[in-house]
Formats: C-alpha cells, structure tokens, sequence
C-alpha cells in the first residue's frame, strides 16, 4: 500500500504545481493541460478496484519526465520566471527518487 499511497500523493503533487503554473497565465496553457491530463489519470487509476501499479509507474515516469522537460525548456526561455519553476523541477525530481525507493520505475 505504501506505493499506492506515495504514486497518489506525487501525482496529486504535479496536479497542484501544473494549476499553479496555469494561474500564472502561461503561454503555454495547451502544453500544461496535456500534463494535467496525464497525471489526473495516474490519481484516477490509483482509486480502481484492480490497480496496475507496473502501469501506473510508468506513466508516472513518462508524465514526470515530459513535466521536467517542459519546465526546463519554460525556464530558459523565461516564459515563466525561474524563481516559480526551479523550485517546481525539484519536487518532481524527489518525487522520482522516492518513487525509485519503492519500486523502480524505468
């Protein structure tokens, strides 16, 4: 139960930091729901009776890693201040090396 619990809270996490990003009026409003998107469905899955956590896992790392990089490419491109999003690729960062403690995802 222990990575149900923490693959909920991780990608409940990303949710919140993509609205926060969205309340910035980001240029890049298509991009960010796409995102939303993909981790909303991990939170969804992870309530399902029959959880695929193999599955959940790797979407989480496929969604994590496009997140990362669209930050990145965000915040040398100063669409948004890099003071709100190197705070932001942090987190996601740690979200994958706890994730990692429990099971690896690849």
């Amino acid at each position: 139960m222990g990575l149900v619990n923490t693959l909920k809270l991780c990608a409940g996490n990303s949710c919140e930091h993509i609205k926060s990003l969205q309340s910035l009026g980001c240029i890049c409003d298509a991009e960010l729901r796409a995102l939303f998107g993909l981790f909303k469905n991990i939170d969804d899955c992870l309530v399902q009776p029959a959880i695929d956590l193999d599955k959940c896992c790797e979407d989480f790392e496929r969604a994590n890693r496009a997140f990362v990089y669209f930050l990145e490419i965000v915040k040398f491109n100063e669409v948004i201040s890099i003071d709100k999003v190197q705070p932001i690729i942090y987190e996601q960062l740690r979200a994958k090396r706890t994730l990692d403690t429990f099971y690896i995802c690849s």
